[in-house]
């Protein structure tokens, strides 16, 4: 009997722990989307620059190579967006939660290296479109700067919200996953 009573109560646990999957999981599409919206905001004076300057291969380059990196990057960022439905839900328990936790995790890596490499390929962008628009040495390193330090503001404000947001619900995850192995 006391089995059973161990076992309601943990199908409760995971239960409460989907909830809150689901409220992480809307609350991330919420952020994903504004995300989305302002980066489509931030887009909007580089295809003026290339109405403007179409006559400059350096900065049709540039803004292109800038365009481009954005969107790859928000490719990326959606794909690894964490969607509960996309968990399997018939897997073991443990391989379940173990599965959840890899995603969220995932869902964070993205701004590890590969955030890196989109911050260069946009100082990059940055400095193309410059050079073609005849700005001189002082303009360049105050652009790339501005957009290094943005960029790092930025990582530590989600480092920030990870801390807050995520990583409670994955030492949760990780808990229970520690009290099934031990059943």
């Amino acid at each position: 009997m006391e089995q059973l009573e161990e076992l309601q109560s943990l199908w409760q646990k995971q239960r409460l722990l989907i909830g809150e999957m689901a409220r992480y999981q809307d609350k991330q599409l919420r952020i994903a989307t504004a995300k989305t919206v302002a980066v489509a905001v931030f887009l909007i004076p580089f295809f003026w620059i290339l109405a403007n300057y179409a006559h400059s291969p350096l900065v049709v380059g540039g803004v292109l190579w800038i365009a481009a990196s954005v969107i790859a990057f928000m490719f990326a960022y959606w794909k690894r967006q964490f969607r509960v439905s996309s968990l399997d839900f018939a897997a073991p328990s443990r391989e379940f939660i173990a599965t959840a936790v890899a995603r969220m995790k995932e869902q964070h890596r993205l701004f590890g290296v590969p955030f890196l490499v989109f911050v260069g390929c946009m100082i990059a962008g940055l400095n193309l479109t410059l050079l073609g628009l005849s700005a001189g040495l002082a303009e360049h390193l105050i652009y790339t700067a501005e957009v290094a330090v943005f960029c790092w503001i930025g990582l530590r404000i989600r480092e920030r919200c990870f801390r807050r947001e995520s990583q409670p619900l994955i030492d949760q995850l990780a808990a229970m996953e520690d009290d099934l192995a031990t059943r």
